[in-house]
């Protein structure tokens, strides 16, 4: 886990380094799967983004075979579009998943850089910009589309991932239909999945407040995943699900660590894991 390589201070690319070779020692075989709603040069807004790609790259230089599924915002930073191609990332194929009752179709953009392959989400309904302000049920259908989206790229590929990295409150949701939900049935059974807190604090938790009801018609998941029931019932809370859901967590130092258990909203939750 991130926080368990030793490291008390700063990520540094020492960090990335021991994390790499950590992870390589037991996993040979199977890919390892970043699911992240930011990412390197295209896509970051802070430093999820850029952590993602470093760790990505050094576990891929490791002899791990890395992929990292993102989506393809339709503007990037500066307003512009198609901002993929000039890396040699192309449009792939179309796949389709289901966010409630709606059928939605994406597509699927892919290019191998430094070693690590990207599959990025396009939808510019869904993903028009990173965090785009789509009030609480748009909110809910993005994430869900990031999800299950996620989801079912792993499926098309030649083999099922051994480990799932997610990132944030954005991709939440992922663990929770791959493990507590029939939307794929067994297919995840085998399949390890790791949740990266890279800001725990309450205002970055990921957040709705719905105008009435628990949105179940738009997600499908128990409610006690994402609500929690001694607290406000008109909260929907990504960062719980996850950590209902998830095989484990980690984030970027021993010392972030012990702060989230000891003075996060969520550590009883955080406390449940080693």
């Amino acid at each position: 886990a991130p926080m368990g390589v030793g490291q008390t201070g700063p990520v540094t690319s020492g960090f990335f380094k021991a994390l790499a070779e950590e992870v390589s020692r037991f996993n040979q075989l199977r890919p390892i799967i970043f699911v992240s709603p930011e990412l390197g040069k295209w896509s970051s807004v802070g430093g999820l983004g850029i952590m993602v790609d470093e760790l990505t790259q050094d576990l891929a230089a490791n002899g791990c075979e890395v992929h990292v599924i993102s989506p393809y915002y339709d503007r990037d930073r500066t307003g512009a579009s198609g901002y993929l191609a000039k890396d040699g990332i192309e449009y792939k194929m179309n796949i389709v998943t289901y966010v409630g009752q709606e059928k939605v179709e994406l597509g699927v953009h892919q290019g191998q850089v430094k070693g690590v392959y990207l599959h990025f989400l396009h939808n510019a309904t869904f993903f028009p910009v990173p965090y785009a302000d789509q009030g609480a049920e748009g909110r809910m259908k993005s994430v869900v589309l990031m999800a299950k989206a996620s989801l079912e790229l792993c499926c098309r590929m030649p083999q099922l991932p051994a480990v799932v990295v997610t990132n944030d409150w954005y991709t939440g949701l992922t663990p929770a239909y791959a493990k507590k939900s029939s939307a794929f049935g067994d297919v995840f059974q085998n399949t390890t999945f790791f949740h990266i807190i890279h800001n725990g604090e309450n205002d970055y938790q990921g957040k709705v407040w719905p105008d009435s009801g628990t949105l179940n018609h738009i997600h499908h998941l128990p409610t006690e995943l994402l609500v929690d029931p001694y607290g406000p019932q008109n909260v929907l809370n990504f960062s719980r699900c996850v950590l209902m859901s998830t095989d484990n967590w980690g984030t970027v130092s021993r010392t972030y660590c012990n702060d989230l258990k000891n003075t996060s909203s969520l550590a009883p939750l955080l406390q449940r894991y080693p």
